[in-house]
């Protein structure tokens, strides 16, 4: 009688294979009360489960990285799930949608593993990692992003490393002084840390880096740029809010969707803040 291994055997194969990862995801919380080993596992698995050694280390290097940094959680758990949650309608705490550190976390798609061959993969390699086997690779880094896109904090921090499909990044010395003395002063002014459900703390920074950018096309030093001559005559009001008007309208026409129209439209509105507080002061003097 000829034996097709496949047709017979696959199944049985496959679920030895689904019983012994089970199984060895049992040894690791055994051994790990805190589950380190899992959660920087299954960071690694979602992370870089498709890259090659060196890119699943580099990933898991990064957790390491924000353990022993002061801006980060204290635990490699805290830093894998550090999120903004929110209470769901079964009364349990969930991650908010798209706020957290690695998107895997908070994209509303499961979160156990289905590859058995690589997760069993990323288990042993997490652990080996936690026990200091493999040496920093990515130089530091604390931040990391992948090749395809461009996200709005890379300009601001140091490029260390690119390895695989990830370019690595850390922060400079005195960006870690800010932060710290940021966090300092929230605490002693006991400021609640806000929930933003819209993102608004990104767009804001993303408004930041792009009035930075484009600061040289609006002014230059010890010159005048029109703008500025249109507010000291008297009709900024009336020019920003034209302006305003002028690109909210022009959004989805003039080649799509153009984002940029819409940063335009917050920096018109930004200038008659100015504007406004302007006329407010010299009603003032009055």
């Amino acid at each position: 009688m000829d034996i097709n291994f496949h047709k017979n055997f696959s199944p049985l194969y496959i679920a030895l294979i689904v019983m012994f990862a089970m199984l060895i995801a049992k040894d690791v919380k055994a051994s790990d009360p805190n589950n380190e080993t899992f959660c920087l596992a299954q960071n690694m698995y979602f992370e870089a489960g498709n890259q090659p050694l060196a890119g699943k280390i580099a990933v898991s290097q990064v957790v390491i990285n924000r353990v022993g940094h002061m801006n980060y959680p204290e635990s490699i758990c805290g830093v894998v799930y550090d999120s903004k949650w929110r209470e769901n309608w079964k009364g349990n705490l969930v991650p908010v949608r798209h706020q957290c550190q690695f998107s895997w976390f908070c994209d509303g798609k499961s979160d156990d593993p289905e590859d058995s061959k690589t997760w069993i993969e990323c288990l042993t390699l997490a652990r080996n990692i936690i026990q200091g086997e493999y040496g920093d690779i990515t130089e530091g880094a604390t931040h990391y992003h992948n090749v395809y896109v461009n996200p709005y904090w890379a300009d601001s921090l140091n490029e260390t490393v690119r390895i695989n499909e990830h370019i690595f990044y850390k922060w400079e010395s005195w960006q870690i002084k800010k932060v710290w003395d940021n966090n300092i002063m929230n605490e002693k002014k006991n400021i609640k840390c806000i929930d933003y459900k819209y993102n608004e703390d990104k767009y804001i920074a993303e408004m930041i880096e792009y009035v930075n950018k484009t600061y040289d096309q609006h002014y230059s030093q010890n010159q005048y740029q029109a703008t500025e001559f249109i507010i000291d005559g008297g009709h900024g009001e009336g020019f920003c809010i034209g302006n305003i008007l002028k690109y909210a309208q022009r959004y989805g026409k003039k080649q799509g969707h153009n984002r940029a129209d819409l940063m335009k439209v917050l920096h018109y509105a930004l200038f008659a803040l100015y504007v406004h507080d302007l006329e407010v002061d010299k009603r003032a003097d009055l």
